[in-house]
């Protein structure tokens, strides 16, 4: 609470200041309706509480600028235009360029160096993201009718690049959360609102993504890769000294598909009124009974 916390409401304060900014009114009100979703982003930044405390705000900047933008997208995706599909994977292509730490900001960083506090460290940390601003060439907006956000989103990638890169053992997860987060854009592309279109090539993408001898039911397998958990897990390993890859193995397998799963559908169970009520799809109601959700909980 003491370690952990402080530097969140940092965090959470400046991206506020960020999305009051956005010029256009639109894309404003949503980004600052995405941040009211504090309780995610709360338990993002739960998870550095595991890691040394050299290394917190880091941990910290990286996972709140990641769950910031998926919390963003997430709002922009279910808003209705010509394309939905392809609009939301440009769109959430912002996801897998913020754990790609550009080479512009790499070597703006020079030699890697233990933060010294965790202000200072947090304060280094925002002033690179901000020098390095020219590294992010992706329009993530190109199949979207609004664009002037006043440069929040790739802010918001920059800053979770320029943290990963300052982590020890970033590059032994960074394939691994590269996988969890395909899953993601995949989930948040293919799950469609019943006024977009039908949810076959969700299924599809599903089925194919379950892990065999599992038992896993497809809107099972589609809700452990939606969960952004495994992601925060492994940003979180990265600040260890040194990682085996047997550990990033097993935070993989642990996440996905079961704790991920769990993650997502109790998410869904939650926002089944508020998702019936929009016309957004929820997974819980691909379960034939409340019995059957009941024993599907109870037996994994």
């Amino acid at each position: 609470w003491t370690g952990v916390f402080p530097l969140l409401r940092r965090e959470l304060e400046h991206w506020r200041e960020r999305a009051r900014e956005i010029p256009d009114p639109v894309l404003r009100a949503l980004a600052l309706d995405a941040q009211r979703k504090r309780g995610n982003l709360e338990g993002a930044a739960a998870f550095a509480a595991f890691v040394p405390r050299s290394d917190r705000a880091a941990v910290v900047r990286a996972l709140i600028a990641f769950q910031s933008a998926y919390n963003y997208l997430d709002v922009l995706a279910e808003q209705p235009y010509a394309d939905p599909v392809a609009g939301a994977r440009a769109l959430h292509q912002a996801l897998l360029d913020s754990l790609d730490p550009a080479l512009e900001t790499q070597s703006s960083l020079g030699p890697a160096t233990p933060l010294v506090g965790a202000a200072q460290g947090l304060d280094r940390i925002r002033r690179v993201g901000t020098e390095s601003q020219a590294a992010q060439p992706s329009d993530y907006y190109a199949r979207y009718p609004r664009r002037e956000d006043g440069g929040y989103l790739s802010g918001l990638v920059q800053t979770c690049q320029t943290a990963l890169a300052t982590l020890p053992s970033y590059s032994a997860v960074a394939p691994a959360t590269r996988t969890a987060t395909e899953r993601i854009v995949e989930f948040q592309s293919l799950n469609l609102a019943a006024g977009q279109g039908d949810h076959e090539a969700f299924a599809r993408w599903a089925r194919a993504e379950t892990p065999p001898g599992t038992d896993l039911r497809w809107w099972e397998a589609a809700a452990a890769g939606g969960s952004s958990l495994g992601v925060y897990a492994l940003i979180a390993a990265a600040a260890a000294p040194a990682l085996d890859a047997s550990e990033v193995r097993a935070i993989e397998h642990a996440y996905f598909p079961w704790i991920g799963a769990l993650h997502s559908l109790l998410d869904h169970l939650v926002d089944r009124g508020e998702d019936a009520a929009c016309g957004q799809r929820n997974l819980i109601d691909y379960y034939a009974s409340t019995a059957e959700e009941i024993g599907r909980a109870s037996c994994r």
